[in-house]
């Protein structure tokens, strides 16, 4: 009986959430909207549920492009129920603002930014976003509103800002920023709003910082979140934040090609930071006259510290798999292990497990650990490895 009931009337709502107000239908497949009251007479648009819709209302939107423009959710308390394959793909400006109250979205839903522009703007209170993508533009989402809470977001290749955090009590769950290059943030807290969350975060590739908290802002909580591979430092202006768990990359690569009787950058350090070991492995042979080996700091004055002793070691014809290690005292040579033969390599006198390096700013500021030769071989490939933890709030090492 009740399977007769629905192929006789494909508009029943018995398989709908119910609400106290009204759901509205969007399917922008149809022809010509409808009065959007049931799935078969639906909008043609979003737009026209966000003018029909009350507060309390739910709307529901079938899969498909819209490249609408001026989305805005004014209502309070609007639910929206995204099929999945819907995108939003606007030519110009935000993708869709949300300025009601209490708000929520659900539904695996797509926001194309347009270049530099918003791709989600929540200005109203008290909402929940959850199963979203956010892709291009120059941010991917604006809050500015308070006590927001985003589930399980991801914002890629923002130019700007992934999350621009302007709201307070603001939090994020499994939410994710992949930047799109050198100028972007991923989770960018500023205007002096205070007591957030982010709670099992990531970041990558976001080089100006994968978290950034201004001045200004305090008690936000910082949980089982990663840093990952291309992010810049992350900073707490203030530091008056809790960073728990945090994950960053403690260990930063280099491969370096045998530089032949001059220096090469490996590793660019900021502020100052605590450093467990450097070592390389050969993945190509070196060859003939690779000779006077050292690794040394050097800033942009140039001053210059010894990490090891000036033009101590001999690396050549080392074969594949060999590996260098700064084991002891700026004193001593660099300690290199040939693959060919069995091998220990151990701390001797000083313990070089944990030393400390601090930036020096006599002339530019910008210090890098440098890799220096002698001899005029050029064969050959090292693979360095920097294992380091931060010292002061900006200390940072990255791969020059």
């Amino acid at each position: 009986m009740l399977g007769k009931f629905y192929e006789h009337k494909p508009e029943s709502r018995l398989h709908d959430l119910l609400y106290t107000g009204v759901v509205w239908y969007v399917d922008g497949d149809i022809d010509q909207s409808v009065d959007g009251s049931c799935p078969t007479c639906a909008f043609k648009t979003i737009g026209e549920a966000f003018t029909a819709a009350s507060d309390g209302d739910a709307i529901r939107i079938k899969a498909g492009t819209y490249t609408e423009t001026g989305l805005d959710l004014t209502n309070n308390s609007v639910e929206l129920y995204f099929e999945i394959g819907c995108t939003i793909d606007p030519a110009t400006g935000t993708g869709l603002v949300i300025t009601g109250d209490a708000c929520k979205i659900e539904g695996n839903w797509v926001i194309d930014v347009p270049a530099g522009e918003i791709g989600l703007q929540v200005t109203g209170d008290n909402g929940y976003f959850r199963d979203g993508i956010i892709t291009n533009g120059g941010t991917g989402l604006d809050v500015t509103g308070t006590g927001n809470y985003f589930v399980d977001l991801l914002c890629e290749e923002s130019t700007a800002y992934c999350y621009n955090i302007r709201g307070a009590k603001t939090k994020f769950k499994e939410c994710h920023a992949i930047g799109a290059g050198a100028s972007s943030y991923g989770y960018y807290i500023n205007n002096n709003v205070d007591t957030g969350v982010l709670d099992r975060c990531t970041s990558t590739g976001n080089v100006l910082g994968g978290y950034y908290i201004n001045s200004g802002s305090e008690d936000w909580t910082i949980v089982s979140c990663t840093s990952g591979g291309g992010d810049g430092k992350w900073r707490d202006i203030d530091s008056n934040n809790t960073w728990n768990h945090f994950a960053y990359n403690d260990e930063i690569f280099k491969e370096m090609d045998i530089p032949g009787a001059t220096s090469v950058n490996l590793f660019k350090i900021t502020g100052a930071v605590k450093i467990e070991y450097i070592w390389g492995h050969v993945t190509t042979a070196t060859g003939a006259n690779t000779t006077g080996c050292d690794l040394f700091l050097y800033d942009d004055t140039p001053t210059t510290v010894q990490l090891t002793s000036a033009g101590g070691q001999d690396l050549s014809n080392l074969p594949a798999n060999s590996v260098v290690s700064k084991t002891a005292t700026a004193a001593t040579a660099l300690t290199k292990s040939d693959a060919t033969t069995c091998w220990l390599s151990e701390p001797t006198g000083f313990i070089f497990a944990e030393f400390a390096v601090g930036e020096l700013t006599g002339g530019g500021g910008t210090t890098y650990i440098k890799f220096n030769q002698g001899g005029a071989g050029t064969t050959g490939t090292i693979h360095w490895h920097v294992k380091w933890s931060p010292l002061t709030g900006d200390g940072n090492v990255e791969p020059a």
